[in-house]
């Protein structure tokens, strides 16, 4: 269940995103520490290392994960958001037929914590797998790129956003997560929010 979300949306998280293509991700470029963001360092022209809230030093009972507590929603179409619940159980909510004209009132905070979704620090478990939420992760330039892939890495800056390990430029729609202290309510209230990256 877990991987039809990944690999759909990814359909998990795109958190889980098993397989769904190969890597093509990039830290961004740089010619000294200061071109990186947060604790970044530059290390043969990129930035290397966490930035901002994700250098661990957090202390809480899910592997001092900087994700505990949060609310992680995907910033392309809205339509996935995820709870990290102290007790290391994750709840996704999902709205269904968003590219269908859905009702922009749907709740993205009804969350159902029965998937069989764990984590530990920035490691998320099912029955059949584990993957990764990485901080670091960003999208290389290349022939094909316009201002919206410009735009998704500004986010990830500027919000320590997530990506799913294993994302590629294909499906970068998938797998690109901020993290929040509050749920977004629904459709509406994501789309109109300063993260939100998509066409409608």
């Amino acid at each position: 269940m877990l991987e039809s979300i990944l690999c759909r949306t990814l359909p998990l998280v795109a958190f889980v995103g098993i397989a769904c293509g190969s890597d093509s991700p990039s830290s961004p470029s740089c010619a000294a520490d200061t071109d990186c963001k947060g604790d970044r360092v530059c290390v043969e022209g990129k930035c290397e290392g966490y930035s901002g809230s994700d250098r661990g030093d957090y202390s809480n009972s899910c592997g001092d994960s900087p994700v505990y507590g949060k609310f992680l929603v995907k910033i392309e179409d809205c339509d996935t958001s995820f709870h990290f619940r102290e007790d290391c159980v994750v709840g996704r909510a999902i709205i269904e037929n968003t590219y269908e004209g859905s009702a922009l009132d749907q709740p993205l905070d009804n969350f159902d914590y029965g998937v069989g979704i764990r984590y530990n620090g920035l490691v998320l478990s099912t029955s059949s797998q584990d993957v990764s939420l990485d901080p670091s992760m960003r999208f290389i330039d290349g022939p094909s790129q316009d201002s919206s892939w410009r735009r998704v890495n500004e986010i990830l800056d500027q919000y320590d956003g997530y990506v799913l390990r294993h994302c590629t430029q294909d499906n970068i729609d998938d797998c690109v997560y901020v993290a929040l202290s509050n749920p977004l309510k629904t459709l509406a209230e994501c789309k109109s929010s300063p993260y939100y990256v998509g066409q409608d």
